[in-house]
């Protein structure tokens, strides 16, 4: 969560700071790099299910299970669903803090479409208030 959160304020700063442009230039690798890793949360729980289920008992039984895993601590104080949540809520604040200090120069860089579409989901609250005002 601290790394998604440097890489935010890195960004941001090179608005200002980065006078050559280092960090703009990585930009689109580290904002896929976030959004890829945030699809990879939300594929996680789905994919437990998966497995439970293919372990030959019944669906039911497969997903009360797992999810009987998702509500055990694996760390000693955090249950997975609690660490997927709060890594997920990292991923789109960093994406959110980097859309709010790039604004629409954002739309320069270019982005693989799935991970163009899955940023406008993110920042979607973001252009709703934009609008607004």
């Amino acid at each position: 969560m601290l790394l998604i959160s440097v890489f935010a304020t890195l960004a941001v700063a090179s608005t200002t700071e980065d006078r050559y442009g280092h960090v703009q230039g990585v930009l689109p690798s580290t904002l896929e790099a976030i959004v890829r890793f945030r699809s990879a949360l939300f594929g996680l729980e789905s994919e437990l299910l998966s497995r439970a289920s293919a372990m030959g008992k019944s669906t039911e039984a497969a997903q009360a299970e797992t999810r009987l895993l998702l509500g055990q601590s694996f760390t000693g104080k955090f249950r997975l669903k609690d660490c997927i949540f709060w890594l997920t809520l990292a991923c789109e604040k960093g994406v959110l803090r980097i859309a709010e200090g790039f604004g629409k120069s954002l739309q320069a860089f270019k982005l693989p479409p799935a991970v163009a579409g899955q940023l406008e989901e993110i920042c979607k609250p973001l252009m709703e208030v934009n609008v607004e005002e």
